[in-house]
Formats: C-alpha cells, structure tokens, sequence
C-alpha cells in the first residue's frame, strides 16, 4: 500500500508540474499537443487509482484495510482531484479559443470516475475498526458508555468527520 501511495502521490505531482509549465509562453498549437500529451498521462494516472482504490475495497470486504489506508489514499485521491481541475480547466480554455483537444471526452469521463470514486471511498467508513466496534460493545454493556461529545470528539480528531461531511 505504501508503495502505490507513493506512486500515485508522484504522479499527481508531475500533474501539478505540468500545469505549472504551461504557464510560460508557448505557441497555441505546441500547447494544445502538449495538453494531449498531458491527457494522455492522466489517464494512466486514473488507472492506477482504480487499481488504488479495488485493492482497498478488496481489503475492506476482507476485513484487513487500516484506517491509514483510507486516510492515505483519500489525502491521494483529494490531491489528485485538485490537479485533475487544473487540466480541465486547461482544456476548456483551449476549446474556448477553438481549438479541438483530443481524448478530452475520455478526460472528462476519468474526472467524473474519479470523483464518484472519492464518493464511494466515503462510504467504505473504513474509521470503523472492528475492535473499537467490540470494546464499545463491551463498555456500553458494562454501562461504562462514553459521552457522545467525547465520541464526536475523536470522530474528528481521526479525519473521519471530514471524509463523511
């Protein structure tokens, strides 16, 4: 898992500084062909969140997924979305000026995948460790109950409100 963080951490990254090229001046058409090259790359990139994100579900039906898994992957998936935003945006402006951008329907689509895959991932609730789950079983029988505030408490502390919200 730490591995595929990291790749697809990376592969954002290189997003992000593409992005950031093409801030210099080019000529129009060298930026329209420099965008399809970029499209190109995302669409690698949406792959290996797919492959990301099955992994993970495989692990949450077997009852082994962490909640740094989720966390890990979610801070991923965030960033990833953010530099995905940046490309459409560098493509509406393109065909805004008239130019004709190929595979921008297949980058649309992917952005689409990956937002309802950020969608989804939320209702994995991988914040329920099984063993939390037991011990408060335990307590609440023992009438050893925590307050709701303490629980919201560390509901926030953990990340999970924010993935929920």
């Amino acid at each position: 898992m730490k591995t595929k963080r990291i790749i697809c951490r990376g592969q954002t990254r290189t997003i992000e500084d593409a992005i950031d090229a093409w801030k210099e001046p080019h000529d129009a058409a060298m930026l329209v062909r420099d965008l399809e090259d970029l499209i190109g790359y995302c669409l690698g990139v949406r792959t290996s969140y797919v492959e990301w994100y099955k992994e993970i579900v495989r692990l949450v039906e077997k009852k082994q997924a962490k909640e740094c898994t989720g966390q890990f992957f979610t801070q991923c998936l965030d960033q990833v979305n953010v530099a995905m935003d940046g490309v459409a945006d560098l493509i509406a402006k393109e065909e805004k000026g008239g130019y004709c951008v190929d595979q921008s329907k297949a980058f649309r689509e992917a952005v689409e995948e990956l937002k309802k895959m950020r969608q989804d991932f939320a209702n994995l609730r991988l914040c329920m460790d099984p063993e939390r789950v037991r011990v408060a079983r335990i307590e609440i029988a023992q009438g050893r109950c925590r307050s709701v505030e303490d629980i919201l408490r560390d509901t926030r502390t953990s990340g999970c409100a924010e993935r929920r919200g």
